[in-house]
């Protein structure tokens, strides 16, 4: 099976360096990376070069200019401007060379500093930023507001699913205990680990010990954006074109269509169940607000019935590949299956798939 050529920009952090060491125990993956010496990702000349040449599948954007509170106070300027730069390269070059998959990792400081707790989604840009950080969140925000611009304009017409995730307070292994550049936990770590070791009988906190804070391990985090990264598939496909009918034994989906009109054919395939070879037939469309959930044993297939169209799959698990799924021929005179069309164009794999033998 052909591997998944994956770009981990940022592999020498602590999530780019745990989002490496995950993929690397998954299959079918070809994992790029590079050193800051050999790539300046605020050189946008180099980084349209690199893509122009490596030719990724997927992108996850770990790489950044980060820092504690203090460092962000010293070298404001230093935070906007590298991040901006590091990330507006990658992902315009991505978009240039048909990447269809990106994962930008952000920031909690994104939000207000007063925003009401549990903080919720629709509050980013609601009201003032912290202080002390607000050139590294304003850049942070301008890659978000950029890969939902890239999506809102590109994603029908090219397919690519450019997304952005905000962790909250991260630790874990590889996270830095620099007194300048430290997070939350480890900065807390360091401070009681050298008091109990000087025999300090206190330990001063910077803060005024009201705000709230949520952490999340590392490899938690990690896990969510491979999954998140790997779950969701799209189909573009021209009028009268057949996809299935295909499925597995393990996978749940949620299927619609995003653009244009399908007719969606679902089947039991459970050879154990008493309805076994019922099938239903759906037209989906934006306008209908309709989607399919579709259980394991179940085949998917659609019919598009408009001039293009793009069918959309979430998914709970990784795609299996053809060669872990069964495809039903629809033509198999045991299952009896009418489209609306007679006349349509399918791929060799449903053409010469074998009727079923009961």
């Amino acid at each position: 099976m052909k591997k998944t050529r994956v770009f981990v920009a940022g592999h020498t952090g602590m999530v780019g360096t745990a989002i490496v060491r995950l993929l690397k125990k998954k299959k079918n993956i070809y994992l790029i990376t590079k050193t800051r010496a050999e790539l300046d990702l605020s050189n946008q000349f180099e980084v349209e070069n690199f893509f122009r040449v490596e030719k990724p599948h997927q992108v996850y954007v770990a790489a950044a200019k980060v820092g504690g509170i203090n460092a962000n106070i010293m070298k404001p300027a230093e935070f906007i401007y590298e991040n901006l730069m590091i990330q507006s390269n990658i992902i315009h070059a991505a978009f240039l060379n048909k990447v269809k998959k990106l994962l930008f990792i952000s920031t909690s400081c994104v939000y207000p500093k007063n925003s009401n707790q549990p903080i919720k989604e629709h509050s980013l840009l609601s009201g003032y930023l912290e202080e002390s950080v607000e050139p590294y969140a304003v850049a942070k925000i301008a890659g978000m507001k950029m890969c939902e611009a890239y999506n809102n304009q590109y994603s029908k017409k090219y397919l690519i699913d450019y997304r952005s995730i905000v962790p909250n307070n991260l630790y874990g292994p590889g996270d830095s205990y620099n007194q300048e550049n430290s997070h939350v936990v480890a900065a807390l770590i360091k401070k009681f680990h050298e008091a109990k070791i000087k025999k300090q009988s206190k330990v001063i906190l910077w803060g005024s010990g009201k705000p709230l804070r949520e952490f999340l391990y590392l490899d938690d985090f990690v896990e969510s954006c491979i999954v998140l990264m790997n779950t969701d598939r799209k189909s573009l496909n021209k009028k009268n074109v057949f996809r299935g009918i295909h499925g597995d034994y393990k996978t749940w989906k949620l299927v619609s269509c995003v653009y244009g009109k399908c007719e969606a054919v679902i089947i039991n395939y459970d050879k154990n169940s008493s309805q076994f070879g019922k099938w239903e037939k759906f037209i989906l469309s934006p306008n209908s607000y309709f989607q399919i959930l579709i259980p394991p044993s179940y085949g998917n297939s659609f019919l598009v019935l408009s001039d293009y169209a793009v069918y959309h799959y979430k998914q709970t698990k990784y795609y299996s590949g053809k060669n872990k799924q069964f495809t039903i021929n629809y033509k198999d005179p045991y299952f009896k299956i009418k489209l609306s069309k007679k006349k349509i164009i399918t791929s060799k794999r449903d053409k010469v798939a074998d009727f079923i033998k009961i």
